[in-house]
């Protein structure tokens, strides 16, 4: 608000209700005379059309939600939240019923991951190609596709050959 001087120190739930409208004005005014200032430019970019034709439309609906939430059927949310807990339950029995994982290890855990995937003997030995900053193996999501990268070009060589 342009009549506050450090927002991050402001204490906002004292803010008088005439000083908040005077504020919320100002902020009004002057992000109209922004707009009208570079209006211009605005229209020239393709942006534009992305705004006025994709934004534009769906704006009031934004809106509605921001003032009145947005309704959910918390039927239809549980009943989505049961079918993604059971897909999960059903992939982890997949893996766990894999040689190389063994059920001493948590799949929820990330130092367990990579073990099964870098460090046990009985697990992939697969070489990390990212470490953490503590220099333990990584296995982000970033590292993993870099690893299933690796796996495809791997398996395409081979087939090549």
């Amino acid at each position: 608000m342009l009549t506050i001087d450090n927002p991050a120190t402001f204490n906002w739930a004292e803010i008088s209700l005439p000083d908040c409208i005077e504020g919320n004005c100002w902020d009004a005014y002057f992000t109209l005379k922004l707009f009208h200032k570079f209006e211009d430019l605005l229209m020239g970019d393709d942006r534009w059309k992305l705004y006025e034709n994709l934004l534009c439309p769906v704006s009031d609906e934004f809106l509605d939600m921001e003032y009145e939430g947005n309704h959910v059927d918390p039927n239809t949310v549980s009943k989505v939240g049961r079918a993604i807990r059971n897909s999960n339950i059903r992939k982890e029995d997949e893996m766990y019923q894999l040689d190389k994982v063994d059920t001493k290890y948590s799949l929820t855990s990330n130092d367990d991951i990579g073990n099964i995937l870098f460090l046990d003997e009985k697990g992939y030995n697969l070489f990390p190609p990212q470490f953490t900053d503590k220099e333990s193996t990584k296995v982000a999501k970033d590292a993993l596709e870099q690893i299933l990268e690796q796996i495809e070009f791997e398996l395409l060589t081979r087939r090549d050959v």
